[in-house]
């Protein structure tokens, strides 16, 4: 939404009431036919003195105009930090002192008001994380409007530990950071990602197909999802986002505008920074319709081109469910991989069979719990149907010290004609140290009786991969056996 029309008439409004005080003590000269011009202006306005009026009237609706974009348009208010406190060893680690740089980017937003912005930050982990926002005070935050922090129209600026996981990537050999993030149904508040419920914000309007949207809707209101108390964002206050990283080679990004025309962007020299704030699309044909992407490709969604230095031109198929456009220019940092001789590790079991489950707050682990929830845990959501327990664990012979390497371990079920799928743990998203006993722990619905086979597999990154690496998609190295392991649900 913009301030700027609102204070603009505002200061017209004020200047007619001062020209009608002057109009009610002498009555004004009508035009004559050669003075009929819109916009005409009485002529004793022109007298030194009142023309100076009107000049300085003029100037403050400039200045008033340059002030919206400059520092301390708004209150500041208290600082947004992510809902998991930061941690060094785990997850995007914590932003390194003095890692943090606003870039130069200034992107308008559809509605005017305060520009949009970019912040680049290196973490404890060896991520290089990428966050947008509205800027004031020469940092990057979010607005209190849209149901934001009460709609107490203050700048709430992003604590440099406030990370959205699309947006956060491994760092090359030459310190750069390769992340393309796409964004649907951002408010103009700014206000997107996980943050505490008390922050409040709004909900945006369901833009999946219709059979899909009932489906949404249904589980909204079931008991399987938590019930939302948010007031639906108004449509106009929509925005979609584009930013990323791509690299020092890239030269200039094409995108569709609102208008459905292509149009195209210088990126930042030297790390290929770039950020497209539009209105909301309505999504129709696009694939991205269904939700936010990020990782070191560019996903389908309103880019349509990048240009590299030397010529070369990557296009993205608007239509492509997977990333396109891989990184160019990434250089890969030099590892040593760990021989399979030295992972190999024995795999221990353990079952537990209970009524009820409680899942860790900030961590993977599950225990059983027919009470109270342990310090740390809260009781599962949804885990409505009998299963089994299973704690998985090993010791490491290796350590892992940041975001380039994790474990991950997968599951396959007895198959039967109630049990045909498996599953997955991890990967693990923390620092590990040489001999530390890892869990994974996993669910099995009791229809799913039977052997369960498994193995746990060491996966270091070798190429741009996003701060929380899947298997199989670009980026990833070959898995190394740790361990295989077989259990019976009873």
């Amino acid at each position: 939404m913009s301030y700027l029309p609102g204070l603009r008439a505002s200061l017209v409004e004020a200047a007619g009431r001062a020209a009608a005080e002057q109009r009610a003590v002498a009555p004004t000269v009508p035009p004559s036919p050669g003075r009929r011009l819109a916009g005409w202006v009485d002529e004793r306005l022109l007298h030194p003195t009142r023309r100076t009026a009107v000049v300085n009237l003029a100037l403050i609706v400039a200045s008033v105009a340059i002030g919206l974009t400059a520092t301390g348009v708004f209150k500041r208010g208290e600082t947004l930090g992510s809902v998991t406190p930061s941690q060094p060893n785990a997850r995007e680690g914590s932003a390194i002192p003095g890692g943090s740089q606003l870039l130069s980017i200034r992107t308008p937003d559809p509605a005017g008001g305060l520009p949009w912005g970019l912040r680049v930050t290196r973490t404890t982990r060896g991520l290089t994380c990428v966050s947008a926002g509205r800027v004031d005070y020469g940092t990057i935050g979010v607005l209190g409007i849209d149901g934001a922090f009460a709609d107490d129209d203050r700048f709430h600026p992003l604590s440099p530990n406030y990370f959205v996981n699309l947006g956060c990537d491994v760092t090359d050999a030459t310190g750069h950071g390769f992340v393309n993030v796409g964004l649907r149904n951002v408010p103009a508040s700014g206000l997107f990602g996980e943050h505490p419920e008390s922050v409040g914000g709004c909900e945006p309007e369901p833009t999946a197909p219709p059979a899909a949207r009932r489906l949404l809707e249904h589980l909204r209101r079931s008991h399987l999802a938590r019930q939302s108390t948010l007031p639906r964002c108004p449509a106009g206050d929509m925005r979609e986002i584009y930013f990323g990283l791509l690299g020092p080679r890239a030269q200039s990004v094409k995108y569709l505008t609102s208008g459905d025309t292509e149009k195209s962007t210088p990126v930042v020299k030297g790390s290929g920074a770039y950020l497209i704030v539009l209105p909301m699309h309505s999504g129709a044909g696009n694939p991205m319709a269904t939700g936010d992407t990020g990782g070191p490709g560019i996903a389908a969604g309103e880019i349509t081109q990048v240009t590299y230095r030397g010529g070369h031109v990557c296009k993205v198929p608007r239509a492509s469910l997977m990333d396109s456009c891989q990184p160019v220019g990434f250089v890969a940092p030099r590892r040593t991989v760990p021989s399979a001789r030295r992972l190999s590790s024995p795999i221990s079991v353990r079952t537990v069979a209970a009524k009820s489950y409680c899942d860790q707050r900030t961590g993977d682990l599950i225990v059983a719990c027919e009470g109270s929830p342990p310090p740390g845990f809260q009781h599962m959501q949804g885990e409505n149907q009998p299963s089994v327990l299973a704690h998985v664990s090993f010791v490491s012979h290796v350590a892992i010290k940041n975001s380039a390497s994790y474990y991950n371990a997968e599951f396959e079920f007895a198959r039967s004609p109630s049990c045909k799928t498996g599953g997955a743990g991890g990967p693990t998203d923390y620092d590990i140290r040489a001999g530390q006993r890892i869990r994974f722990d996993m669910l099995i619905p009791d229809t799913c009786a039977g052997r369960v086979h498994g193995t746990i597999a060491y996966i270091p990154t070798s190429g741009a991969a996003n701060s929380m690496p899947i298997i199989g998609l670009p980026g990833q190295g070959r898995s190394i056996l740790v361990g295989r392991f077989s259990f019976r649900v009873p």
